[in-house]
């Protein structure tokens, strides 16, 4: 594979990370066929916020070290491409914004308990988090005691799925600007890869 269709691969994988978790959770989150089954919508909603924390992520690890490589390469149609993409980042960043360091602490646990089989991460002598604050993809290093400070707040409300479905319902509300982007790139799913492979360029507005 040449260089720059690895690249423009590359890029589209974050375009395409957020389309895919969309389309795969999609129905559960949005069809009203579902609006009956909170705990599923629940799981599901938990499942895909919290991907959202890896697009975040890109903004700032991946996408400037992509950016970069295009500069080097001379391949301008990508280095604006790139920087396009850090406005989807952006646009995600401000939909993570809207929840407390707190919430999405306790959501990540619980994605992490439904999508693994074992969790070392709670059982060392300091707990890795991650949540989004100002735009940016803060870490920390909690102790035990911290961590379930944090996380039993919520676990004690009662039952689970009521602590749940206003937050997921919060994530879910079309009014996000996110939500906004998302519907009209995948209006576009086809067209952006072949924008990055071929050296056109492409805009999204923040």
């Amino acid at each position: 594979m040449n260089k720059h269709l690895n690249l423009a691969n590359r890029l589209y994988e974050v375009f395409l990370g957020n389309l895919t978790c969309v389309k795969a959770w999609g129905v559960y989150l949005f069809d009203s066929d579902f609006d009956g089954e909170p705990e599923l919508r629940n799981k599901v909603g938990t499942i895909w916020f919290c991907a959202l924390l890896d697009t975040l992520e890109a903004e700032s690890r991946f996408i400037p070290q992509a950016i970069k490589e295009a500069e080097n390469e001379g391949w301008e149609s990508l280095v604006h491409n790139g920087r396009q993409l850090q406005n989807l980042c952006k646009l995600t960043s401000e939909l993570l914004d809207s929840f407390t360091r707190e919430e999405q602490i306790f959501l990540l646990d619980l994605r992490n308990q439904w999508t693994h089989g074992y969790l070392a991460n709670r059982h060392r002598e300091r707990v890795s988090v991650k949540y989004a604050q100002n735009g940016k993809l803060h870490s920390e290093q909690l102790s035990h005691s911290e961590y379930n400070d944090v996380t039993r707040v919520f676990f004690e409300q009662g039952n689970l799925d009521n602590t749940l479905k206003p937050i997921i319902a919060r994530a879910l509300d079309k009014n996000h600007r996110y939500w906004t982007a998302v519907g009209v790139l995948q209006k576009f799913e086809k067209e952006m890869y072949r924008i990055l492979r071929d050296g056109e360029t492409f805009n999204i507005t923040v």
